[in-house]
């Protein structure tokens, strides 16, 4: 029985180093483009490349901090659940009806990105003229922070909504889940893009995602 368990444990920690150093090697061309494009950062800030163990661990530190958020962790589940049928052995019906809030959030917070990025970009002209009023300048900040707000909510919401599709067993299961048998699930059953967008609480900009698609691509094309 210790056998079995040890090498249960050898074989998810493996996969664990080897999930890591993948997600490093596929968000390094990104950070390197985005470094290369802000090229007046100073010369002692910090870089973001790292060896494996080290991103092993950075990553573990972040999982551990998401778990530790309530806003974050909830809005990490509107991505993981759906996809958690084996482990929680959801029926059909509870995958699908997952499916559709997580599409729903999607579709909401979407509106909500979208209007912010006008807010921001109306700001930014704004202060770029030189003469901007402060109550119009006031006015933008807090349309932006009341967009972003409104997509934490949006997430903690639909979060709340799909663990209530489960039942006392299944929420038990999720909550005796460790980061690492998390980061695991994840890495083996969410594609990078869906990886990234849990880790950001699905709150990438389009500008971000487009960033790290072209990593993607890059590494790809090899």
């Amino acid at each position: 029985m210790i056998m079995i368990l040890n090498k249960q444990f050898l074989q998810a920690a493996l996969s664990f180093l080897f999930a890591s150093t993948l997600m490093l090697a596929l968000t390094a061309p990104v950070v390197a483009q985005h470094k290369h494009q802000g090229a007046d950062e100073p010369e002692d800030a910090p870089t973001h490349s790292m060896a494996p163990a080290n991103s092993m661990m950075v990553m573990m530190q972040q999982h551990m901090q998401i778990m530790k958020d309530p806003l974050r962790h909830s809005a990490m589940l509107v991505h993981m659940l759906p996809t958690m049928q084996e482990p929680l052995t959801l029926s059909d019906d509870q995958a699908a009806r997952m499916k559709q809030s997580k599409q729903q959030f999607k579709e909401q917070k979407d509106t909500h990105q979208k209007q912010m990025k006008q807010a921001k970009e109306q700001l930014q002209e704004l202060l770029t003229s030189g003469d901007a009023a402060p109550n119009r300048v006031r006015s933008l900040l807090e349309e932006t922070a009341s967009h972003h707000v409104q997509m934490q909510a949006l997430a903690y919401e639909t979060a709340a909504e799909m663990k209530g599709m489960l039942s006392a067993e299944q929420r038990a299961k999720l909550s005796e889940m460790k980061p690492m048998q998390m980061h695991h699930h994840m890495m083996t059953n969410m594609t990078m893009m869906e990886v990234m967008q849990a880790m950001h609480g699905g709150m990438m900009s389009g500008e971000e995602k487009g960033m790290m698609q072209d990593g993607m691509k890059g590494m790809m094309n090899k």
